[in-house]
């Protein structure tokens, strides 16, 4: 079974983020975004502990497992994931004060929670792609 280490980082991550989103007294204004980045997290964290090991080919060495975990979080891929995700946030926050707070801003939040879940997903196909093809 192929086994991955820093999906549980950013698992364990994630409520703490959410928890202090809810629970410190942040402005209105960043509460949602606050919430959004442990929401993301959590997402990362799952999706790196259940799809990446099946998406991983098993005829695959360890340690090409961890080049694979590493580019995707630590390599241009996961550099770009998390460059964008702190730009949706960070836009989110600017948007919430410019514009004032509504419904709006959940469904904006909730978009960017399904498109990150789906370029996560292109981003560890990428990051496979990239590894076996260099290790080769």
């Amino acid at each position: 079974m192929i086994s991955f280490r820093l999906p549980w980082f950013t698992l364990l991550l994630g409520p703490v983020v959410f928890a202090g989103a809810c629970l410190l007294p942040l402005g209105e204004i960043l509460k949602l975004p606050t919430a959004l980045v442990g929401i993301m997290l959590l997402l990362d964290g799952s999706l790196g502990l259940s799809i990446l090991p099946r998406l991983t080919p098993f005829a695959s060495f360890p340690e090409d497992w961890r080049l694979i975990e590493r580019d995707l979080y630590f390599g241009e891929v996961g550099i770009t994931r998390a460059s964008a995700s702190i730009l949706a946030c960070v836009a989110l926050a600017v948007c919430g004060s410019v514009f004032g707070t509504g419904d709006w801003l959940g469904w904006c939040a909730i978009t960017i929670i399904i498109v990150f879940g789906i370029g996560w997903f292109f981003a560890a196909l990428k990051a496979i792609r990239d590894t076996l093809s260099n290790g080769s």
